[in-house]
């Protein structure tokens, strides 16, 4: 099996590990940080709330990892902003609240 073929299944577990996460929020966060690509395009700051920021530099992987986000309750309670050039902002007011595993797109 060539290197390039596993990543692309890693790439498929990683994402189907975000959409049915069962965790709280600061640990999708960290999971995230660990496999987001370029460690310069991602930011987390603050304690009691933190602020997050993602910016893709135009990697597809990071594309598709924001696309499985928009799909999770993360993104419905944290999303705050989108800036045209792959820029998302999030405000995690709750960071340890559980996040239950939920895909919007299995009702349809």
């Amino acid at each position: 099996m060539s290197s390039l073929l596993r990543h692309e299944e890693s790439t498929d577990q990683e994402l189907k590990a975000i959409i049915f996460w069962n965790g709280n929020a600061r640990d999708l966060i960290s999971y995230i940080q660990q496999i987001w690509s370029w460690p310069t395009l991602i930011k987390c700051s603050g304690k009691k709330v933190l602020y997050f920021e993602l910016h893709t530099g135009g990697l597809s992987e990071h594309e598709d990892i924001i696309r499985t986000l928009e799909r999770t309750i993360f993104w419905s309670l944290f999303w705050e902003k989108t800036v045209r050039g792959g820029h998302y902002y999030f405000k995690i007011t709750k960071p340890d609240v559980k996040l239950c595993a939920i895909d919007c797109d299995s009702t349809n």
